[in-house]
């Protein structure tokens, strides 16, 4: 179809293509979540610089995966912490694009190419994750370059850059252990690669193993180190701490245990000794609960037609016994369906937050079915027509495909920006603020200190010292807070001074008074 293209041109509009789609991620509207000031808080802390909205002496620097944080401390010394994080999540996008083109070129050739980088560039989910300052899309990202780099080609030719398996084999295995030290869960995506570079043979297979336990094993030992146990992923103490729920109310677990890098007494004590028997095993574990969110959750998120152009790349694959193919793509939408196994796992306001990998692989194969018509119709059509047909219904199935309803939040509403404002011309830069996990971006927007609220037992801590708060923000997402839930003593009284949006994103400013 694009064969008598000559290089020059096509590498010249393959730079035009991707910066368009860079271009038309850039044009939605930047997405924060809590996690977005954590992660640039928790990097400069790794690299031993200071943060003054997020105190380094009070958070558990190895909660969060270390590659994104990283990459964003180190971009924040030259930018604004927000703009760090935001080029390293369209970092991760450019990376998600090429990768599925270079999937989609190993399947079909340069169709394929073309119609990886339309179908997945243009899907909503992605661009919605390209302005989202979450380390989910550079995981992404680097996990889809190592299914590329292994990835068996189907159409004729060599590999796309004609060097040796084995030296593509250890790229791919640095690029999987980055994906796994970006989100834990992608190390399952690592995994299932492993038997995918079985295909070449023993040295292939070392050369990945290689580069893979070359970053891994460092993380691993640091992270034993820091829990006092053998332990291969972060957070298994958020694990335990959710399997209490049977016990405990679930929003004091969310408060204690589930949510954010923020040092608390629970996990540290969770931490120090030995877990319960009766949750360590389990973890909360609920498998058939987990595969009844994940069927809703799936349905509600990539249309039925999308799933039938899926199902026809699949076909077609499995008529010509695509198999290391499909373990790639497999290995690839792993993390989705194993990790709702766990509460973690389970994103309630966000599923496809967990989804995403899933969506991912539904559009490479959408893209491949595509391929495969556009290149059926330029043998009766032309090879021109048939280009043009395939740029469209790439660009058509593409921008129509998995989409999601990002819900509404204070930190993402002028409600919100007026309240972080009316904070800021209130109290000087730093000022220590009472908040909730939800609501602490609206404490960063501000430029103060965030103080999370305290488990229920320290009542009453918080108004000793210098460093006590005396503001306390309440947003939207606090819907089922209480007076109690602030850990104030009974002597201290709780002043309205501004409330600000309806109330579906209504922010309250309250001023603390201990006397």
């Amino acid at each position: 179809m694009f064969e008598r293209w000559r290089h020059p041109r096509e590498r010249a509009l393959r730079q035009v293509l991707v910066a368009t789609l860079l271009l038309s991620a850039l044009l939605r509207p930047p997405r924060l979540v809590p996690e977005s000031f954590e992660l640039v808080g928790v990097g400069r802390c790794l690299l031993g610089l200071s943060n003054p909205t997020l105190p380094c002496d009070g958070l558990d620097l190895l909660f969060w995966s270390p590659a994104h944080p990283l990459l964003a401390g180190a971009l924040s010394t030259l930018l604004p912490p927000l703009a760090a994080g935001g080029i390293v999540s369209l970092a991760g996008f450019l990376g998600v694009m090429l990768a599925a083109g270079a999937i989609g070129g190993s399947l079909r050739g340069r169709p394929g190419w073309f119609a990886g980088v339309l179908v997945v560039g243009l899907t909503p989910v992605m661009q919605m994750y390209a302005m989202m300052l979450d380390a989910r899309i550079l995981g992404l990202a680097f996990a889809t370059g190592a299914a590329a780099l292994l990835f068996p080609p189907l159409a004729p030719g060599p590999p796309p850059d004609g060097s040796p398996v084995h030296r593509r084999s250890l790229v791919a295995g640095l690029l999987a252990g980055a994906a796994a030290l970006t989100r834990p869960e992608h190390l399952l995506v690592a995994g299932g690669l492993t038997l995918v570079s079985l295909r070449g043979g023993r040295r292939p297979l070392l050369s990945y193993l290689g580069g893979a336990l070359l970053l891994l094993v460092p993380y691993w030992v640091a992270l034993s180190l820091s829990e006092g146990r053998p332990t291969l992923l972060p957070r298994g103490v958020q694990a335990a701490g959710f399997a209490l729920v049977s016990v405990i109310p679930e929003p004091w677990a969310r408060a204690l245990v589930g949510e954010g890098a923020a040092r608390l007494p629970l996990r540290t004590a969770l931490r120090a000794g030995p877990w319960p028997t009766d949750i360590a095993p389990a973890f909360g574990l609920d498998p058939l609960a987990g595969l009844h969110w994940l069927v809703t959750n799936t349905r509600a998120l990539i249309q039925p037609w999308s799933a039938f152009v899926a199902a026809l790349g699949l076909l077609r694959l499995l008529r010509t016994r695509a198999t290391w193919q499909l373990l790639a793509l497999g290995a690839l939408a792993a993390p989705a369906v194993v990790a709702v196994a766990t509460p973690p796992g389970i994103e309630p306001e966000l599923p496809v937050a967990t989804l995403l990998p899933l969506a991912l692989v539904n559009q490479l194969l959408v893209a491949f079915a595509i391929a495969w018509v556009g290149t059926a119709v330029s043998r009766v059509v032309g090879r021109r027509t048939g280009a043009a047909a395939l740029v469209v219904g790439a660009m058509a199935i593409g921008s129509l495909g998995p989409r999601a309803r990002f819900p509404d939040t204070p930190e993402n509403s002028d409600a919100g920006r007026a309240a972080a404002a009316a904070l800021a011309r209130r109290l000087p830069p730093g000022s220590p603020v009472l908040a909730s996990f939800r609501a602490s971006p609206l404490v960063h927007l501000a430029g103060m200190r965030w103080v999370p609220w305290p488990s229920p037992w320290e009542a009453g801590t918080l108004l000793h010292g210098d460093a006590a708060p005396t503001m306390a923000l309440i947003s939207a997402s606090d819907a089922d807070w209480s007076p109690a839930d602030l850990g104030l003593p009974p002597h201290a009284r709780l002043r309205p001074i501004g409330a600000y949006g309806e109330l579906g994103s209504a922010v309250l400013l309250l001023e603390i008074e201990a006397e």
